[in-house]
């Protein structure tokens, strides 16, 4: 989305080009970047980035995929001065398997907030595999939206969604998975909350969809300043 040859740019993944590649072995994709640097989960960006400030971060398809979406883009803040920008591209879940999912809730966002999970979890296991479906869901703007879940195909059944989960609680292993699910209509509202209540603190500048592109939504947070609320163990100073 951003190549060198335009401007100074750097690629970050929470693994290296080599295992981004045997990652990507199974169909086919766009070229894939050499990563600059590796973030890894449950560490802050700034000790794992190469400079100190960017004015940007751009991230496609990525913030569904993190257990803890709040402390994940605090952490991006921290590296982006007052007015710089974080660009999100979004999955519209009326077009993918996570249609029949609930929007993620301001208190489910502030619960993964104080708990820090730096892996999935087991709520995000479940839900996911539990409700996502093959086929049936609306693919172009002409489809109907199937009525209920059971007129869809079924990637997992309610069983093979627990054993995922008790695999994941009993291996502390990593099962990458939509964490959350955020829509056009809702990101907005959501957020707003978050910073009215401090946990956050910047401005959603933009949230807007494509007629290109209708399987996703774009997000565009300016940052404020820093966060006026602090997670629990760092307000207590621990």
């Amino acid at each position: 989305m951003v190549l060198k040859s335009d401007c100074e740019v750097y690629y970050c993944d929470c693994c290296d080009t080599n295992e981004s590649s045997k990652k990507h072995n199974n169909y086919t994709h766009d070229q894939i970047v050499e990563i600059d640097f590796v973030w890894l989960p449950g560490t802050e960006l700034s000790s794992a980035s190469p400079i100190s400030s960017f004015q940007t971060c751009v991230a496609s398809h990525v913030l569904e995929h993190v257990p803890n979406p709040i402390g994940w883009l605090n952490s991006i803040f921290e590296v982006i001065p007052i007015g710089g920008v974080i660009a999100l591209a979004l999955p519209a879940k009326e077009y993918c398997f996570d249609l029949f999912r609930q929007d993620t809730s301001v208190a489910q966002l502030l619960d993964l907030w104080f708990r820090k999970p730096t892996l999935p979890t087991t709520l995000q296991i479940y839900d996911f595999l539990s409700k996502s479906v093959g086929t049936g869901f609306k693919n172009t703007p002409s489809d109907s939206i199937a009525s209920c879940i059971s007129e869809c195909r079924r990637d997992y059944s309610n069983q093979q969604a627990l054993e995922f989960s008790q695999h994941v609680w009993n291996n502390k292993a990593y099962l990458d998975c939509h964490c959350s699910v955020f829509s056009l209509e809702t990101f907005p509202s959501i957020f707003n909350e978050l910073v009215e209540l401090g946990i956050i603190n910047c401005r959603v500048d933009a949230c807007f969809s494509c007629p290109e592109t209708p399987s996703e939504f774009y997000v565009h947070l300016v940052k404020l300043g820093a966060p006026l609320v602090q997670p629990p163990e760092l307000a207590n100073g621990l």
